[in-house]
Protein backbone atom coordinates (compact mmCIF):
# COMPACT_ATOMS: atom_id res chain seq x y z
CA UNK A 1 0.00 0.00 0.00
CA UNK A 2 1.15 3.27 -0.86
CA UNK A 3 0.70 6.28 1.33
CA UNK A 4 0.04 9.62 -0.16
CA UNK A 5 2.70 12.12 0.05
CA UNK A 6 2.05 14.60 2.76
CA UNK A 7 1.44 18.06 1.54
CA UNK A 8 3.31 20.79 3.20
CA UNK A 9 1.54 22.03 6.24
CA UNK A 10 -0.05 25.37 5.87
CA UNK A 11 -0.92 25.57 9.50
CA UNK A 12 1.63 24.36 11.95
CA UNK A 13 -1.07 23.70 14.61
CA UNK A 14 -2.95 21.13 12.53
CA UNK A 15 -0.18 18.62 12.46
CA UNK A 16 -0.71 15.72 10.12
CA UNK A 17 -4.47 15.34 10.75
CA UNK A 18 -6.39 15.76 7.48
CA UNK A 19 -9.65 16.72 9.31
CA UNK A 20 -7.92 19.47 11.17
CA UNK A 21 -6.45 20.70 7.91
CA UNK A 22 -9.90 20.67 6.25
CA UNK A 23 -11.43 22.56 9.11
CA UNK A 24 -8.63 25.07 9.12
CA UNK A 25 -9.22 25.69 5.42
CA UNK A 26 -12.86 26.74 6.03
CA UNK A 27 -13.53 30.41 6.09
CA UNK A 28 -16.35 31.77 8.28
CA UNK A 29 -19.42 33.07 6.47
CA UNK A 30 -21.05 36.40 7.19
CA UNK A 31 -23.23 36.48 10.34
CA UNK A 32 -26.89 36.00 9.37
CA UNK A 33 -28.39 37.16 12.68
CA UNK A 34 -30.85 40.05 12.28
CA UNK A 35 -31.45 41.45 15.79
CA UNK A 36 -34.67 43.23 14.85
CA UNK A 37 -36.12 40.09 13.33
CA UNK A 38 -34.96 38.05 16.32
CA UNK A 39 -36.73 40.43 18.81
CA UNK A 40 -39.88 40.40 16.66
CA UNK A 41 -40.00 36.60 16.68
CA UNK A 42 -39.44 36.52 20.46
CA UNK A 43 -42.33 38.97 21.01
CA UNK A 44 -44.60 36.97 18.73
CA UNK A 45 -43.90 33.75 20.62
CA UNK A 46 -44.54 35.49 23.98
CA UNK A 47 -47.77 37.00 22.62
CA UNK A 48 -48.92 33.65 21.30
CA UNK A 49 -48.47 32.14 24.77
CA UNK A 50 -50.51 34.94 26.44
CA UNK A 51 -53.10 34.83 23.70
CA UNK A 52 -53.47 31.09 24.13
CA UNK A 53 -53.85 31.55 27.91
CA UNK A 54 -56.62 34.17 27.55
CA UNK A 55 -58.27 32.13 24.81
CA UNK A 56 -58.52 29.16 27.17
CA UNK A 57 -59.73 31.40 30.01
CA UNK A 58 -62.53 32.81 27.84
CA UNK A 59 -63.53 29.33 26.63
CA UNK A 60 -63.63 28.08 30.23
CA UNK A 61 -65.69 31.11 31.28
CA UNK A 62 -68.16 30.55 28.44
CA UNK A 63 -68.47 26.86 29.34
CA UNK A 64 -69.05 27.75 33.01
CA UNK A 65 -71.72 30.33 32.13
CA UNK A 66 -73.47 27.92 29.76
CA UNK A 67 -73.45 25.21 32.44
CA UNK A 68 -74.79 27.59 35.06
CA UNK A 69 -77.51 28.81 32.68
CA UNK A 70 -78.61 25.27 31.85
CA UNK A 71 -78.69 24.26 35.52
CA UNK A 72 -80.63 27.41 36.44
CA UNK A 73 -83.13 26.83 33.62
CA UNK A 74 -83.67 23.21 34.70
CA UNK A 75 -84.14 24.22 38.34
CA UNK A 76 -86.53 27.07 37.49
CA UNK A 77 -88.62 24.88 35.18
CA UNK A 78 -88.74 22.19 37.85
CA UNK A 79 -89.83 24.73 40.48
CA UNK A 80 -92.47 26.17 38.16
CA UNK A 81 -93.94 22.76 37.44
CA UNK A 82 -93.97 21.48 41.03
CA UNK A 83 -97.23 22.16 42.82
CA UNK A 84 -96.82 24.05 46.06
CA UNK A 85 -97.00 22.06 49.22
CA UNK A 86 -100.32 22.72 50.92
CA UNK A 87 -100.67 21.93 54.55
CA UNK A 88 -104.19 21.88 55.92
CA UNK A 89 -104.46 23.03 59.51
CA UNK A 90 -107.76 22.69 61.30
CA UNK A 91 -108.36 25.26 64.00
CA UNK A 92 -111.24 24.98 66.39
CA UNK A 93 -113.12 28.23 66.59
CA UNK A 94 -115.37 28.79 69.58
CA UNK A 95 -118.94 29.77 68.66
CA UNK A 96 -119.69 33.45 68.72
CA UNK A 97 -121.94 34.67 71.48
CA UNK A 98 -125.09 36.31 70.22
CA UNK A 99 -124.69 40.08 70.26
CA UNK A 100 -126.89 42.07 72.56
CA UNK A 101 -129.52 44.12 70.79
CA UNK A 102 -128.42 47.71 70.28
CA UNK A 103 -129.89 50.23 72.69
CA UNK A 104 -132.69 52.34 71.33
CA UNK A 105 -131.93 56.05 71.15
CA UNK A 106 -133.92 58.46 73.22
CA UNK A 107 -136.69 60.17 71.30
CA UNK A 108 -135.61 63.49 69.86
CA UNK A 109 -137.56 66.52 71.01
CA UNK A 110 -137.23 68.04 67.52
CA UNK A 111 -139.71 66.25 65.26
CA UNK A 112 -138.03 67.60 62.12
CA UNK A 113 -134.77 65.89 62.93
CA UNK A 114 -134.18 62.59 61.19
CA UNK A 115 -131.35 60.49 62.65
CA UNK A 116 -128.72 59.23 60.23
CA UNK A 117 -128.92 55.67 61.51
CA UNK A 118 -131.86 53.41 60.85
CA UNK A 119 -133.16 53.29 64.46
CA UNK A 120 -136.15 55.50 63.87
CA UNK A 121 -139.37 53.64 64.38
CA UNK A 122 -141.60 55.91 62.31
CA UNK A 123 -140.90 57.38 58.91
CA UNK A 124 -139.84 61.06 59.16
CA UNK A 125 -141.85 63.84 57.64
CA UNK A 126 -140.59 64.46 54.04
CA UNK A 127 -140.71 68.26 54.48
CA UNK A 128 -138.68 68.05 57.71
CA UNK A 129 -136.20 65.74 56.02
CA UNK A 130 -135.82 68.16 53.09
CA UNK A 131 -135.27 71.07 55.52
CA UNK A 132 -132.67 69.02 57.41
CA UNK A 133 -130.81 68.15 54.20
CA UNK A 134 -130.87 71.79 53.05
CA UNK A 135 -129.45 73.02 56.39
CA UNK A 136 -126.86 70.24 56.32
CA UNK A 137 -125.73 71.21 52.82
CA UNK A 138 -125.53 74.90 53.84
CA UNK A 139 -123.42 74.02 56.90
CA UNK A 140 -121.10 71.85 54.85
CA UNK A 141 -120.56 74.56 52.25
CA UNK A 142 -120.52 77.75 54.35
CA UNK A 143 -119.78 76.68 57.92
CA UNK A 144 -121.39 76.42 61.35
CA UNK A 145 -122.55 80.01 61.35
CA UNK A 146 -125.56 78.99 59.25
CA UNK A 147 -127.06 76.74 61.91
CA UNK A 148 -130.36 78.24 63.03
CA UNK A 149 -129.76 78.00 66.80
CA UNK A 150 -126.08 78.88 66.69
CA UNK A 151 -124.99 81.14 69.55
CA UNK A 152 -121.49 82.63 69.24
CA UNK A 153 -119.29 82.07 72.27
CA UNK A 154 -118.41 85.10 74.30
CA UNK A 155 -114.89 86.19 73.53
CA UNK A 156 -112.48 86.51 76.40
CA UNK A 157 -109.32 88.51 76.41
CA UNK A 158 -106.18 86.37 76.17
CA UNK A 159 -104.45 85.84 79.49
CA UNK A 160 -101.12 87.57 79.96
CA UNK A 161 -97.96 85.73 80.97
CA UNK A 162 -98.07 87.25 84.48
CA UNK A 163 -101.64 86.02 85.09
CA UNK A 164 -100.77 82.52 83.85
CA UNK A 165 -97.67 82.36 86.06
CA UNK A 166 -99.71 83.39 89.11
CA UNK A 167 -102.53 80.95 88.36
CA UNK A 168 -100.12 78.04 87.79
CA UNK A 169 -97.89 78.94 90.77
CA UNK A 170 -94.83 79.36 88.55
CA UNK A 171 -91.86 81.58 89.33
CA UNK A 172 -92.06 84.97 87.64
CA UNK A 173 -90.49 85.23 84.19
CA UNK A 174 -90.93 81.57 83.17
CA UNK A 175 -93.50 82.40 80.50
CA UNK A 176 -91.78 85.55 79.33
CA UNK A 177 -91.69 84.38 75.72
CA UNK A 178 -93.87 86.48 73.44
CA UNK A 179 -97.11 84.67 72.80
CA UNK A 180 -99.06 84.41 69.62
CA UNK A 181 -102.01 86.71 69.70
CA UNK A 182 -104.97 85.52 67.67
CA UNK A 183 -106.25 87.89 65.02
CA UNK A 184 -109.85 88.80 64.69
CA UNK A 185 -111.59 86.81 62.00
CA UNK A 186 -112.11 88.68 58.79
CA UNK A 187 -115.66 89.19 57.82
CA UNK A 188 -116.29 88.85 54.14
CA UNK A 189 -118.90 91.06 52.54
CA UNK A 190 -122.08 89.30 51.51
CA UNK A 191 -122.16 88.70 47.78
CA UNK A 192 -125.68 88.92 46.31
Amino acid sequence: MTTPDPTPESNPLCGADPLARALAALRPGPAGVDTTRLLFEAGRVARDRELAFWRWVSIAQFALMATFGCVAAVVLVKLANTPPLVQVVYVEVPPKPEPAPPPRPAPDPDPGYAPASGFASAAPDPDALAEYLRVRQDVLTAGLGLLPDHQPRPTTAPASADELERSLNLPPGVLAVPQWQPRKPRTEPDVP
